[in-house]
């Protein structure tokens, strides 16, 4: 080896009474039968025991421990951590764990974690706000918020997952409600087609849809029944 790189034998010592299934004996799998091989994934945690110079041979043997998520000398240091940046255990506070320890890719991994489950927050939020706008008949505001939450979720999970099936059936209650008909049953079948893949039977949201088709059958039926009147009203006059 050259004067600016070191020989290094890492030896782990797994305890398998940890919490953790973060290895596995392949053994049976290997390439090589007289070796008896542990795969061990990526990203595990590993507690330093000591490090050991091999003069002879001309190495360094690094002693490590496999840890578990609750190991006490980790959590120490997590805790430490923790006060240091004043923050409760969530995504935020482990991304700043790991900024602070120069980790910025796995902390990176934790914002864009962060960054979607506030999408899918901020798309809850217009769904019950629209709700609320709803029940008290203030349907202009209604839609708006329907809209965004169905604009939000569409984005982050798909067109065919079951919350935006959700979105677009409240989109079409709005809209029924200010007697926008034809664009109410194009938003509540595609309600209908996306609930009746993702949900049981007997949901309540998929009954939910039903229902305000059935509304929407009723309220054009009185709206046809009401251009027919005024249509006879007018050859009587005539």
């Amino acid at each position: 080896m050259s004067n600016n790189y070191q020989r290094v034998l890492f030896e782990i010592t797994i305890d398998p009474r940890l919490p953790v299934k973060a290895f596995a004996h392949i053994k049976e799998l290997s390439a090589y039968d007289t070796e008896d091989e542990v795969l061990i994934t990526s990203g595990a945690l590993y507690r330093i025991d000591n490090i050991v110079e091999d003069i002879k041979e001309g190495f360094h043997v690094v002693q490590l421990s496999l840890a578990s998520d609750i190991d006490y000398r980790l959590k120490e240091m997590y805790d430490y951590l923790k006060r240091t940046i004043n923050h409760e255990y969530t995504l935020d506070s482990l991304g700043k764990i790991l900024h602070e320890m120069g980790e910025y890719q796995h902390a990176l991994k934790y914002y864009d974690r962060m960054m979607y489950e506030t999408q899918l927050m901020l798309a809850n939020c217009h769904m019950g706000i629209g709700r609320a706008m709803y029940g008290i008949t203030s349907y202009d505001n209604a839609l708006k918020h329907y809209e965004a939450s169905l604009t939000i979720r569409k984005n982050e999970l798909g067109e065919s997952h079951s919350e935006v099936g959700i979105s677009y059936s409240r989109v079409g209650a709005a809209l029924c409600r200010q007697g926008e008909m034809r664009r109410s049953l194009d938003n509540l079948n595609r309600a209908t087609k996306i609930q009746e893949q993702t949900l049981p039977s007997n949901s309540l949201e998929l009954a939910e849809t039903y229902n305000t088709l059935d509304f929407r059958g009723q309220q054009q039926r009185i709206v046809e029944s009401l251009l027919g009147i005024c249509e006879l009203g007018n050859l009587i006059r005539e």
